[in-house]
C-alpha cells in the first residue's frame, strides 16, 4: 500500500542497530531514521522532530499494527493538512492509528502525559489538540492489530480480497495455511 503512495516515506526502525535488516526485509528506496526516545510518545514526538527538521511542511505518521490501512486514508490525512494543524486516525479500541501534524502547528506536548496502549489514548489527545486550540479533523475509525483476536479480525477483513498483495496477510497464509483455512 504505501508503495503506491506519492509521499516520501521514512521508516522509523528500533532497535538501532537493525537498519541492515529492515533494507534487506523492505528495500533501500526509503530513508531509515532510529527511533529515539524511552517510550511510544517520545519515539513519536522525536520522528515528527526529525521530519521538520528535514524542511517537511506536513508530516503523518502511521504504526506497522494497521496493514491494511487503505493509502487513501493517508492521502486524505496530507490533504487535511493542508488546511488544519492536526489530523488523527481513531482506531477502535481507543488509541489512533494516524497523527499528523503542519509544521507550524507541531505539538509535541500531544505525546507527553499519556498512558500509551490503553483505551484513554485517543480521548487524552485530543484533549490537548483542543486546550491548544489547534485546528484539528478526525478521520474514519480504522483497526489495529495488538491482540490474537484483532490479527483473526485482520484475516476475516481480507480473506475474500486480493490479499496477496497485503505482504502481511501472504506471510499469514504462507506460514500459518491451516489458520486462513479455518477462518
Amino acid at each position: 500500500m504505501l508503495k503506491r503512495l506519492e509521499v516520501q516515506l521514512q521508516i522509523c526502525f528500533s532497535p538501532a542497530d537493525s537498519q541492515k535488516k529492515f533494507e534487506e526485509w523492505l528495500g533501500t528506496q526509503y530513508f531509515y531514521v532510529s527511533q529515539q526516545g524511552d517510550d511510544l510518545g517520545q519515539r513519536m514526538k522525536n520522528a515528527f522532530i526529525h521530519a521538520f527538521d528535514q524542511g517537511f511542511q506536513r508530516a503523518v505518521i502511521i504504526g506497522s499494527d494497521s496493514p491494511d490501512l487503505p493509502g487513501g486514508l493517508i492521502n486524505e490525512a496530507f490533504l487535511y493538512l493542508e488546511t488544519h494543524d492536526a489530523v488523527i486516525g481513531p482506531s477502535i479500541d481507543g488509541g489512533y492509528y494516524l497523527i499528523g501534524f503542519s509544521k507550524a502547528a507541531f505539538l509535541p506536548e500531544a505525546f507527553e502525559g499519556i498512558e500509551w496502549s490503553t483505551d484513554l489514548v485517543l480521548r487524552k489527545t485530543l484533549s490537548i489538540l483542543e486546550k491548544a486550540e489547534l485546528k484539528s479533523c478526525q478521520l474514519p475509525v480504522w483497526s489495529d492489530v495488538d491482540t490474537l483476536n484483532d490479527l483473526k479480525d485482520l484475516v476475516r477483513r481480507n480473506q475474500n480480497k486480493n490479499s496477496r498483495s497485503l505482504r502481511t496477510m501472504s506471510y499469514i497464509c504462507e506460514n500459518h495455511s491451516l489458520y486462513c483455512q479455518l477462518l
